[in-house]
């Protein structure tokens, strides 16, 4: 079964880095994955991506997981995630960021993953990861009920 969502980090202080910068990154990439639906696997994804309009980098590998009973099994839920992530801080200024936005970088590595499959016939995957400094957010829907102008930036590698 075929899946379309968004992965989404987040990392940062929340300090200011100048009057209207602050030192947070969140990014989001768009992604295809596939779950196996006899073995539980969930295929995973090597991203290394820059947003065009915002010019932030994300680069991270979310690995192949496995579900038991629509829940993550031991040892996926154990798994680490390392992301690393730069670019302009967020900046709250109509049509940010702009040229002037100050650039923060950071990484992070998740202390383990929780995730479950919900809906009626398996129709969303949510999958969270967070650490010390920061966190991930995972949200996947059959691609067979996503918006048809659903926007893929990183497709699912053919066989």
């Amino acid at each position: 079964m075929t899946y379309v969502g968004r992965v989404v980090p987040l990392a940062g202080s929340a300090a200011p880095l100048d009057e209207n910068t602050y030192d947070t990154l969140t990014t989001g990439v768009s992604y295809e994955a596939v779950l196996d639906t006899v073995t539980g696997k969930l295929t995973g994804v090597s991203i290394d991506y820059t947003e065009s309009k915002s010019q932030r980098h994300t680069r991270l590998e979310l690995p192949e997981l496995r579900f038991q009973n629509s829940r993550l099994d031991s040892a996926s839920r154990q798994q680490r995630i390392h992301a690393r992530m730069e670019g302009p801080g967020n900046d709250y200024r109509d049509g940010a960021p702009l040229s002037d936005t100050a650039r923060t970088r950071h990484e992070f590595t998740t202390d383990g993953l929780e995730g479950e499959i919900i809906g009626k016939q398996a129709e969303f995957i949510e999958l969270v990861g967070g650490g010390p400094k920061g966190m991930l957010h995972v949200a996947l829907v059959r691609k067979d009920l996503a918006e048809d102008d659903f926007v893929i930036d990183i497709p699912r590698p053919k066989p």
